[in-house]
């Protein structure tokens, strides 16, 4: 499954990444909302 993840407290961001990478997933993380809508437009997720 394909995943875009926007937080910004940088820990949990990491965290999250690291379990859902674990398991499987790809992974986009951002931790701006500006950026995350960059992504959204340019990418099928």
């Amino acid at each position: 499954m394909k995943i875009l993840l926007l937080e910004d407290d940088i820990l949990l961001n990491e965290s999250i990444t690291k379990y859902l990478t674990g398991i499987g997933h790809t992974l986009t993380s951002v931790r701006d909302g500006n950026v995350c809508l960059t992504v959204l437009e340019k990418e099928k997720i």
